[in-house]
């Protein structure tokens, strides 16, 4: 009997999202084609309308059919719809293991064609908003200003951007900087890069110009303003020593500490 996927499998993906289960598709591995699909489905977020039939790979069936079948059954379950594109994605080092961390959440329908056995279809309503994901914050005060991120993070949640704002948006991240060095972003769509060369992009942070097809969590986790503030201000103050060993907290868990110390009664879940 299919299982819906558990919360804790979604939040996983929103840290990354390589597509090491079946229920993970690179974008590039979704038809056939290659990349005439991704090209197109890029295209039509950029109109919010996305319709798009595609005949997929033999490499991508079995995904698309687990994937379909489980985040159906989680949404009959659940009442919650969590397939999306990650796109655009961070390669980065995640507790000494390269991981890829996905920018942008798209929320997206699959279903198979009514008309033709072998063809499925993606979807998208106009009045669904992509979110940003919040672990991909650390990275963003890195590379853009605050005001800008916090800005689109605000309209995105209120439903008062823009389609040029956020195409600027991925626009500033797709632009090389000087880190990148001899890794100069992509212009055009790719195929996710071997585990070896991702290892050379992560130490670079490098930003991909690839997407993720995934099970992504309905609720994303959020970061405290105040803590969000001072990722940008690149001075963080070390809080005051804690009881859950030596090494230094991240942000996430310096917020959940200092909250404890607050409050009487405080409920941590873990992510």
């Amino acid at each position: 009997m299919m299982q819906s996927i558990t919360p804790d499998h979604t939040l996983s993906a929103i840290h990354n999202c390589l597509p090491a289960n079946k229920d993970r598709i690179d974008l590039m591995q979704l038809d056939e084609s290659g990349f005439e699909a991704a090209d197109q489905l890029i295209d039509q977020l950029q109109t919010q309308q996305v319709l798009l039939e595609f005949k997929p790979s033999g490499a991508a069936i079995e995904a698309l059919q687990h994937l379909y079948h489980a985040t159906k059954t989680n949404e009959r379950l659940e009442g919650s719809k969590i397939l999306a594109l990650g796109f655009p994605l961070v390669s980065h080092f995640r507790l000494e293991e390269v991981a890829v961390t996905p920018i942008l959440l798209w929320p997206l329908q699959l279903e198979p064609s009514v008309n033709k056995v072998d063809q499925w279809k993606l979807s998208s309503s106009p009045s669904t908003a992509p979110r940003l994901n919040p672990t991909a914050l650390p990275f963003l005060s890195e590379r853009l200003e605050e005001t800008d991120v916090q800005a689109l993070q605000t309209d995105l949640e209120n439903g008062t951007y823009t389609q040029k704002q956020l195409w600027s948006f991925v626009d500033q991240l797709l632009q090389p900087t000087e880190e990148d060095g001899l890794f100069e972003n992509a212009t055009h769509l790719a195929p996710l890069p071997e585990i070896a060369t991702l290892s050379d992009f992560a130490a670079q942070e490098k930003v991909l110009f690839s997407g993720v097809l995934a099970a992504f969590p309905s609720q994303l986790p959020t970061m405290d303003p105040h803590l969000l503030a001072e990722l940008f201000e690149f001075a963080q103050e070390e809080t005051e020593q804690h009881p859950f060993g030596f090494f230094t907290l991240d942000p996430n868990q310096a917020s959940i500490f200092e909250t404890t110390r607050q409050q009487a009664l405080t409920i941590v879940k873990n992510q």
